[in-house]
């Protein structure tokens, strides 16, 4: 069933091609490849292909921060400022009636706590991004981007509200890192996760090997899929050239399926009990029908009040190009999907929700 609604994706067009991994009490239960990394060359996808992790990249920018407190360096309550001073004037910006934005001081410090949960005001809506928070820069450090971002206003006070900060507060997070621990950010991923996690494919900078096995990036034109890889742009197959932890990582699924075990507790312990415990807790003042920001994923509710085919408090993200990961407590599962197509809707994929239908009936698991 699983193998049949991937293949299916593939046969209609929806997809050029995908992976998934699904785990039940983490023994594997379900291992597929379908379709093609590339249909012009008829290279099909395979265990050694690389995707583009988007905004999967989040959780294990959020991983890091979350080492960093249980190490006592760090705690989610702390202002940002206290790491990054350049963050000690911020502001949030409100347009008046005559069209000019107002500064306006703001309540409270930004936190770690907020950024972690998307509820900063930090890269949200369009007061910021009219000062360029999303503007991108070739060759800029990771230093730099966050000095950019703490040029902008907020959008809305901290903590007020909850939205989601696609290419903004996860580069922070990963400055932090860096002031933090002394070490490019990058380093500190690899010495403290890729590494002891045999994630050997999983980088923000692809080598010439690993860039050999990059998929191809597809957009859905018209209903026919059209290679839409543009190695020129730099957000288009999200090259940055510094270290982003909001969506710079490539990997494979059995990479991302090892750091997936790691949160669901198994594996190499990297991250406590307490500490993975403490990452799954929903922001309860900013609750949704589909659930509440943890901190760095989402937690869901139950099908029944979400509308999806996941379990009570199960919890993941995904990536802007279709990647997607969840781990089920209820029913002991973990599911990592790869795909990668431009313009599938990242979080709201139907390729995503269709995927978790597929587990959800075929393992025969219970909403609660």
């Amino acid at each position: 069933m699983i193998l049949n609604r991937l293949n299916a994706y593939v046969q209609n067009g929806d997809i050029a091609g995908g992976s998934i991994l699904v785990r039940k009490k983490g023994e594997i239960v379900s291992l597929e490849y379908a379709g093609f990394a590339d249909i012009a060359r008829g290279i099909p996808v395979r265990e050694e292909s690389v995707f583009r992790l988007a905004s999967m990249s989040k959780p294990v920018a959020a991983a890091s921060i979350m080492l960093l407190v249980q190490e006592g360096k760090i705690d989610i309550s702390d202002p940002l400022y206290k790491y990054l001073p350049e963050f000690s004037g911020l502001c949030v910006g409100v347009r008046e009636e005559n069209g000019r934005i107002a500064s306006v001081k703001l309540n409270r410090p930004v936190t770690i706590e907020d950024l972690l949960r998307h509820r900063s005001g930090m890269g949200h809506g369009e007061i910021s991004a009219s000062f360029g928070v999303n503007e991108i820069q070739s060759g800029m450090t990771l230093k730099e981007r966050a000095e950019a971002i703490a040029r902008c206003p907020l959008d809305f006070q901290p903590g007020a509200e909850a939205g989601y900060s696609a290419l903004t507060a996860f580069d922070v997070l990963g400055r932090v890192v860096e002031v933090v621990s002394g070490k490019k950010f990058e380093a500190f991923l690899q010495e403290k996760f890729f590494a002891p996690l045999s994630m050997a494919d999983t980088t923000f900078f692809p080598n010439e090997d690993q860039k050999k096995r990059l998929v191809r990036l597809y957009d859905r034109t018209g209903g026919t899929l059209a290679d839409s890889y543009k190695p020129d742009e730099i957000k288009s197959p999200f090259l940055f050239s510094y270290p982003s932890g909001s969506a710079g990582l490539f990997g494979t699924l059995s990479d991302y399926d090892k750091f997936v075990q790691m949160l669901a507790g198994r594996g190499k312990k990297i991250l406590t009990d307490e500490t993975l415990c403490q990452m799954t807790v929903p922001d309860q003042s900013h609750m949704s029908e589909i659930g509440a920001w943890g901190l760095g994923m989402h937690v869901f509710n139950r099908r029944s009040v979400s509308a999806r085919a996941l379990s009570q408090n199960t919890f993941g993200w995904s990536g802007a190009f279709g990647t997607h990961f969840y781990i089920d407590p209820v029913n002991d599962v973990t599911v990592t999907l790869m795909v990668n197509r431009m313009d599938i809707g990242g979080s709201s994929s139907y390729v995503s929700s269709g995927m978790e239908e597929a587990v959800f009936e075929a393992l025969k698991l219970r909403e609660v």
